[in-house]
């Protein structure tokens, strides 16, 4: 089912009309300490927020790239999101949100992050606002867990994808009309899902027979953006932030 829905989303990417909402240039912005100065940002004529600015050791463009790094608060799956994340509303993004619609939202890193160690993850998410705790969103990017691998979670251990390879540098999470969240992968920067390999699929919600009846990650209530899903103090850089809409399925 998961390679089925995976497939589907990449078949839908090659043949759709891609509407892109968002593309933030993380190397053309000047340096900014996003841990001070208000907690939001416009980035590509849109307001987005800093969400936990404290559980930082240090976040914002450096003039060459976004440096983050996750210093404190309990990750991004406990009962309350207490991990940093760059968060906006996905209706803010597209005026004809549709439910029936595929997003897509893609990072990019100039490299895999230097010693990392257990829980030290970031990912690009689709999240339900409204609801923290397992199920309620998915999220997809460099990280270790027991070893650097690039992951995609929801947390629960029935819904972890991951794969050992380093050589990665673009994440993309498609959140699909049924429910679940397709997790692309690719070794080259790119916004274009052509490029991407299928990694797999997590459920954004629950669902009832795999269909969209009880979908808690509904494009019309969702947040879009990067979160600091772990911990444990390493550092890590992004160069872009892409998020595309495509046709109704």
């Amino acid at each position: 089912m998961a390679t089925y829905q995976t497939r589907g989303a990449w078949q839908a990417a090659q043949g759709g009309t891609v509407e892109t909402l968002a593309d933030i240039d993380f190397t053309a912005l000047g340096a900014d300490d996003w841990t001070a100065g208000g907690a939001t940002r416009t980035l590509g004529g849109e307001t987005w927020s800093l969400l936990n600015q404290g559980t930082t050791g240090g976040w914002g463009p450096d003039g060459t790239n976004l440096v983050w790094l996750p210093s404190s608060g309990s990750g991004w799956y406990a009962s309350t999101r207490s991990g940093s994340a760059l968060a906006i509303s996905l209706s803010t993004l597209d005026a004809s949100v549709d439910d029936d619609a595929r997003y897509a939202a893609i990072i990019e890193i100039p490299s895999w992050p230097a010693s990392l160690a257990n829980y030290a993850r970031i990912g690009v998410s689709f999240w339900d606002p409204g609801t923290a705790g397992e199920y309620y969103g998915v999220a997809c990017g460099p990280g270790h867990i027991g070893s650097d691998c690039t992951y995609g979670s929801q947390y629960a251990a029935s819904d972890v994808l991951s794969e050992s390879a380093t050589t990665r540098r673009s994440f993309a999470i498609v959140l699909e009309p049924t429910g679940f969240c397709g997790i692309y992968v690719s070794s080259t920067p790119s916004v274009d899902l052509i490029d991407f390999t299928p990694l797999g699929a997590v459920r954004a919600g629950a669902l009832v027979n795999y269909t969209r009846t009880t979908l808690r990650t509904k494009p019309s209530v969702a947040n879009v953006g990067i979160v600091a899903t772990g911990l444990n103090g390493k550092t890590f850089n992004f160069n872009r932030l892409t998020v595309q809409k495509y046709p109704g399925a």
